[in-house]
């Protein structure tokens, strides 16, 4: 700064020096000039220091504007940062709170806990919101579980053949209710419907309950997501409801699909791709699983009013 000043001195004081020799110089005849060149500089002050004043004023508008936009992006930063922290809080106690659900009937399989289970699977998409089909060992018919519209603690249950063609009313499985009273329920359903009696001893709870998980860990982000699971179909493929999806390889025949009739070159191009599957005669038994499943969800009560599609029942 003391630089500066000396240099502003010593040009101060040669202009003055320059101005003196010439008046010396020349005599009285450097007036006029003179006094030219310092009316012209006079004029030009007044502008010159209104647009300093300007610029100044910009700049530091410019420096303000500045600083602002940093203050709002270290604030969408710090938002940032907790709406991630909030999602992620929200994601694990979403997370406990089903893995809870399935412990719990797991250990404890009653009325109750089988159907907050189901409705924390449905809730989040991982399960179909018509029911999960569960075929009980050594019984030709499919049982068909879901949690009642409206209702926290609703469960019903009903029979389903094994083409989907034919299904017993929906039985409702009543909270503190044991399953063998479900069961015998569902026995005189069967019969109703022209179904062969089921003569079931309990309801298959624990496959139930280990296909939501299934269900759950997969739509939770641990493996492939296999959409709105449906059903079991065979050790390598699971229906849901945007079609079959394979358990382990990334294979996906689509609803569609499914529901038309399919040439046996366009089944054989999901038989073998990068991976070939472990049972390829299992994939006709998976198909023939899912078109059932999708036919039985638009029979009876309870089903889609709304639902025209009509699946093929050709293999």
């Amino acid at each position: 700064m003391a630089r500066r000043h000396i240099w502003v001195a010593a040009t101060t004081a040669a202009g003055a020096a320059m101005v003196v020799a010439g008046w010396l110089i020349q005599g009285a005849d450097y007036v006029p000039g003179f006094l030219l060149q310092i009316g012209s500089t006079l004029v030009l002050i007044v502008p010159i220091a209104l647009l300093e004043r300007r610029l100044t004023g910009t700049e530091q508008n410019t420096e303000a504007l500045g600083r602002e936009l940093r203050e709002v992006g270290e604030q969408l930063g710090r938002t940032a940062e907790q709406v991630q922290q909030l999602g992620r809080l929200s994601l694990e106690d979403g997370f406990s709170q089903r893995d809870a659900a399935l412990r719990e009937a797991e250990s404890r399989p009653g009325q109750q806990s089988v159907a907050r289970a189901l409705r924390e699977a449905q809730t989040i998409g991982a399960v179909s919101a018509k029911g999960v089909r569960v075929a009980p060992e050594g019984h030709p018919d499919s049982l068909r579980f879901r949690p009642v519209a409206g209702s926290r603690e609703g469960l019903d249950v009903r029979v389903e053949s094994p083409d989907g063609a034919k299904v017993s009313d929906w039985q409702a499985w009543r909270p503190g209710e044991h399953d063998r009273k479900v069961c015998r329920r569902l026995d005189a359903a069967a019969r109703t419907a022209g179904l062969e009696p089921q003569r079931l001893a309990a309801l298959p709870v624990s496959s139930l309950i280990a296909l939501v998980r299934l269900a759950v860990s997969r739509h939770s982000g641990e493996g492939r997501d296999l959409g709105a699971v449906v059903q079991a179909a065979t050790a390598e493929w699971v229906v849901s409801d945007e079609g079959l999806y394979g358990r382990q390889l990334p294979y996906r025949i689509p609803r569609q699909v499914l529901e038309r009739e399919l040439a046996p070159a366009e089944l054989d191009t999901y038989r073998a791709r990068n991976t070939p599957l472990a049972d390829p005669a299992g994939l006709a038994t998976a198909v023939a699983c899912a078109r059932a499943a999708y036919r039985a969800e638009q029979l009876g009560p309870g089903s889609d009013p709304g639902a025209t599609t009509s699946v093929s029942t050709a293999h």
